[in-house]
């Protein structure tokens, strides 16, 4: 399993803040902008060929890329980002005094680079943002538990990363889809009417795996194949999902564009496949951990995992 350290950033609007589109969106990209400012220590050029590109924080977390020698990295010449955001509203409107909470999540050696993501939020907010680049605070940053860890003045308390608890198997959960889970299948989206467990198993896995392998000290060697076999068996017997598209802005594109993924519910039975069950459920967790999909770094692909019957039916006596 993967240590992860989830830090909720409770900001006060200073001004009055909106937000149109998918708020995610809009934090993460202050988020890059203000954690290169605090981070850069050669005046912000180009991190391509940088001398230091490999031991920035900056490139380390935010512009994740792949180093020379890092084998399967350098190969797909892609790495894994160690975070990602979910904000607790998609769109915001704030007033002076009003309140903002964004969940932040590092995986494994980048939970020590909390204090500096930290500096680089309190920045990013005093500079504005959302239309009309209206000023946040940050006043508080909790934990898991809910005990503040952080707030001006004082050295973040930070508990560190720690493995996620994984519950005994239930008989039946329900998979909460908070903001837009973002899957593809053959190239293409997955859409409401086509989920199926296998689809978030096998992204989730692959996700946790290149992580692991980057953040985690170690690699995760699974079979994808047969998680997705073992996911085939577990069947969904209620649905409840949408698409849901968001308007966000991209810088590079200096356009808006529209987003979208699934939302909603789904019941999973667990009791008719209980060894393919055991295998997946690991991962079911691990997924609620550090979010699943794409772009889960400005707060697509967040889930719950609700256990509906706590535990597996006991096998039928033989007769």
């Amino acid at each position: 399993m993967l240590p992860t350290l989830r830090l909720s950033l409770i900001f006060e609007a200073l001004d009055p803040v909106s937000i149109p589109g998918f708020s995610g969106s809009v934090w993460r990209g202050a988020f890059g902008y203000a954690l290169k400012r605090v981070a850069c220590v050669m005046r912000m050029r180009p991190c391509e060929g940088c001398p230091l590109e490999a031991s920035c924080v900056y490139t380390q977390l935010f512009d994740s890329r792949p180093m020379p020698g890092e084998g399967l990295f350098a190969e797909t010449k892609r790495a894994p980002h160690p975070f990602a955001l979910v904000p607790e509203a998609e769109c915001a409107a704030l007033e002076p005094g009003e309140h903002f909470a964004l969940d932040l999540i590092l995986v494994g050696r980048a939970a020590a680079w909390a204090p500096i993501a930290l500096r680089a939020f309190a920045d990013a907010g005093e500079r504005g943002i959302g239309r009309g680049r209206g000023r946040l605070a940050l006043i508080e940053a909790r934990g898991c538990d809910d005990t503040v860890l952080w707030s001006p003045g004082r050295t973040l308390r930070s508990p560190g990363a720690t493995l996620p608890q994984i519950p005994a198997l239930p008989r039946r959960v329900r998979l909460a889809i908070k903001t837009p889970l973002r899957l593809k299948r053959g190239g293409r989206f997955v859409h409401p009417e086509e989920f199926a467990l296998s689809d978030l198993v096998t992204a989730v896995a692959r996700r946790v795996s290149e992580l692991c392998e980057r953040y985690g000290g170690g690699s995760l060697c699974r079979d994808f194949r047969a998680l997705k076999e073992a996911a085939r068996q577990i069947p969904i017997v209620r649905r409840d999902l949408a698409w849901r598209e968001y308007p966000r802005y991209s810088t590079r594109q200096r356009q808006w564009l529209s987003m979208g993924g699934i939302v909603g519910s789904a019941d999973i039975d667990f009791g008719i496949a209980t060894g393919a069950a055991e295998a997946l459920w690991p991962f079911l967790i691990a997924g609620a951990a550090v979010g699943a999909g794409k772009a889960v770094t400005m707060g697509f692909g967040a889930y719950d995992v609700i256990a509906i019957e706590e535990a597996v039916r006991d096998a039928p006596e033989p007769t």
